[in-house]
């Protein structure tokens, strides 16, 4: 949603969401794959499939996650094309 705190019991939060910051080096693959397993955000557990966007670049994606780690109030580390680009290689 556009202020980041998802969409009820649906679609988790990107607003304070402890799991960026739990898996911040799959960020990478989801964005391009996607993902179909439960996640649990600030302790509420997801079962809700998120489709990835394969034809995302490598700078698209260091800018999504950066763009997401500090909108809404988030305030985590600044990611780098080159971390991303590692980080793509151990996608599965």
């Amino acid at each position: 949603m556009v202020d980041g705190i998802g969409l009820r019991n649906l679609i988790p939060p990107l607003a304070g969401a402890d799991f960026l910051e739990k898996n911040y080096n799959d960020l990478p693959c989801i964005l391009i794959y996607g993902i179909e397993k439960e996640i649990i955000v600030n302790g509420k557990t997801y079962h809700q499939p998120m489709k990835g966007i394969p034809e995302l670049e490598t700078f698209e994606v260091v800018l999504l996650i950066n763009y997401i780690n500090h909108t809404w109030g988030n305030d985590a580390k600044y990611t780098d094309f080159r971390e991303v680009e590692e980080n793509l290689k151990d996608c599965q």
